[in-house]
């Protein structure tokens, strides 16, 4: 029984082994099978990142814009890149970035501080032309109002990071506002996420190779798998992956350089073969190797065999060594504390 080796490379070197991963939302990509994605974030989603609550407009301090806020006058306020921010605490102004530029929206805290008269506060993109249609707050004379809110933010363009707020009130009127940002919407994971998952459909399905006993897979074995691969180099590798079940090889199998095998678990994958001889060589191994880089892992290998030495341990030239206990035709594999050369390791009886 080999178990896993917790992602052991082995450097195999003349070794015969013996039986041998919208708007303000977080999207999420499903890989289903090689190649096929189900969902994907598109060009204009984005995911939020919170950020500790930082007052970016105050009026009564001249934070942000200059002055209160006349009825029916929109003012332009920049919330990406460096700002000046307020510190009520010690009355205290500090330039800083709070929102990175490129973000997509903004989470907002906003306040309408004693207005002069009945109205709404609207928040809006940097880009918005006219008159708003809609309010976030709704105000009376003497109030203090407070409303979270969440707006787009322009990446580009000459309002590029800005937002537009405006007091529709009766004229003559004036409030003085607050804004304090609690978040933030972005892309840059998204688009990083789509890259990755591009590449992986597009890169890797070509060096991943999956087999299965019930032809849902590329191939049906893994010597089959081994055999289709003619290219594989160190910066080309190649992962084959083996569905879980019972396969059964009729001749050792022999391992490929820069080519991982990978189960899908210990006792859930199982490959069995009587591969066994009176030689202690490759011969009598159930999966066997020359000197190559590559790993294989989660997965349980039997030796059904019956020859004198189909109960072994490994058979090494000059390689890293490996333990091998035995228990009739069932073969467990652990990495040993040391490195030897040109050693051979005799089979372990119970």
């Amino acid at each position: 029984m080999l178990k896993s080796f917790s992602r052991f490379r082995v450097l195999f070197a003349g070794v015969a082994v013996v039986g041998a991963l919208v708007a303000a939302g977080v999207v999420t990509a499903s890989v289903v099978s090689p190649g096929r994605v189900l969902a994907l974030p598109g060009a204009t989603e984005s995911t939020v990142v919170t950020v500790e609550p930082t007052r970016v407009l105050d009026t009564r301090y001249n934070i942000g814009v200059t002055g209160k806020f006349d009825a029916g006058t929109s003012k332009k306020l920049m919330v990406t890149g460096t700002i000046g921010t307020w510190i009520e605490a010690n009355q205290q102004e500090i330039s800083r970035v709070v929102v990175p530029a490129g973000a997509t929206g903004v989470l907002l805290n906003v306040t309408a501080v004693l207005p002069t008269g009945a109205g709404f506060i609207s928040v809006r993109p940097g880009d918005a032309t006219g008159a708003p249609s809609t309010s976030n707050l709704n105000v009376a004379p003497g109030d203090i109002v407070p409303n979270q809110v969440t707006v787009a933010i322009p990446t580009s363009g000459v309002n590029n990071g800005e937002i537009d707020i405006t007091y529709g009130s009766a004229p003559n009127n004036t409030v003085d506002i607050v804004v304090d940002v609690v978040g933030y919407t972005t892309n840059t994971g998204l688009i990083d996420l789509v890259n990755r998952v591009e590449q992986l459909e597009t890169v890797s399905p070509a060096r991943v190779i999956w087999v299965a006993d019930d032809n849902t897979g590329d191939y049906a074995s893994l010597s089959e798998a081994l055999d289709s691969i003619e290219d594989a180099a160190a910066d080309k590798p190649y992962v084959i992956k083996i569905a879980p079940g019972i396969y059964t090889e009729t001749a050792p199998v022999v391992l490929k350089n820069y080519v991982d095998v990978e189960g899908s678990g210990q006792n859930t994958t199982t490959i069995n073969c009587a591969c066994s001889s009176n030689d202690f060589d490759a011969s009598s191994a159930v999966i066997s190797a020359g000197a190559i880089t590559a790993e294989i892992r989660h997965l349980t290998i039997n030796n059904t065999g019956g020859g004198v030495k189909s109960e072994r341990g490994v058979h090494e030239w000059c390689g890293r060594r490996i333990v091998l206990d035995a228990s009739r035709d069932r073969h467990r594999h652990r990495r040993h504390r040391t490195t030897t050369a040109c050693t051979t390791l005799r089979r372990r009886r119970r």
